[in-house]
């Protein structure tokens, strides 16, 4: 009985599911979008630049000419002569012009150098140089006069006795005339003969011509009160 309750139920059922029809849904509306609007702004015409003018490129080269180079021939020196030289004597008087101290010297073509008497001489150190202190004494002055020299060198001059004496050797500025050289001097003990100075070829050599029959010809160069010369024989 129950069975059948069951299948009148069923069929029942199929019957509403097949009457009742599925309503058809409203469609939705699509959403309205809000409408965008379009300003166009007129553009402000740019004033532009006129060109600016290409200037045309210069192919002409503009070649300076060369100019001759001549070369420049120095004259050969000029050989001295004999007339051209000042003649001297065998004594003379020379200053040594740094100090214008006087000096009576003999003038002689055999010695190599040049010498003057000096004292108290004294090898000192200045600034890791070499130099010599000592004393000479001019024609006219009481005192001797002091002076300092940086050392040339030494030399080793032999004596008669055969002995050999190491000197020192400086520079100075000697003034015979008109004759003005610097030349290199050697310091001597000279106190035992006639002359102070003794001028050597250093000093004379394409300077002058030496007339030993004569003394003191130079112009202003004969001292006040001249001795009176003998005939003696020096180193």
């Amino acid at each position: 009985m129950w069975q059948h309750v069951v299948i009148v139920s069923l069929v029942a059922l199929l019957w509403g599911c097949a009457v009742v029809e599925p309503q058809p849904q409203p469609q939705s509306q699509p959403e309205k979008q809000p409408e965008i609007e379009t300003v166009v702004h007129p553009i402000a015409e740019v004033e532009s630049c006129p060109p600016v003018p290409v200037c045309e490129v210069c192919s002409t080269t503009i070649v300076c000419p060369k100019l001759p180079v001549r070369p420049i021939v120095k004259p050969p020196p000029k050989a001295m002569k004999s007339g051209d030289l000042p003649v001297v004597g065998a004594v003379e008087m020379v200053t040594l012009v740094e100090h214008n101290l006087k000096f009576r010297a003999r003038i002689d073509t055999g010695a190599e150098s040049s010498s003057i008497h000096a004292s108290d001489i004294v090898l000192f150190e200045r600034e890791g140089n070499r130099w010599v202190r000592f004393s000479v004494q001019g024609e006219k002055d009481s005192q001797p006069f002091v002076l300092e020299r940086p050392l040339v060198r030494k030399v080793a001059i032999k004596q008669h006795e055969g002995m050999r004496e190491r000197r020192y050797v400086v520079e100075m500025r000697l003034r015979m005339g008109d004759i003005n050289e610097r030349v290199e001097v050697t310091l001597a003990d000279r106190s035992d003969l006639k002359y102070p100075v003794l001028i050597g070829r250093n000093f004379l050599t394409d300077t002058a011509v030496v007339d030993v029959s004569r003394r003191y010809i130079l112009k202003g160069n004969i001292p006040a009160t001249a001795p009176a010369e003998v005939a003696t024989q020096e180193q």
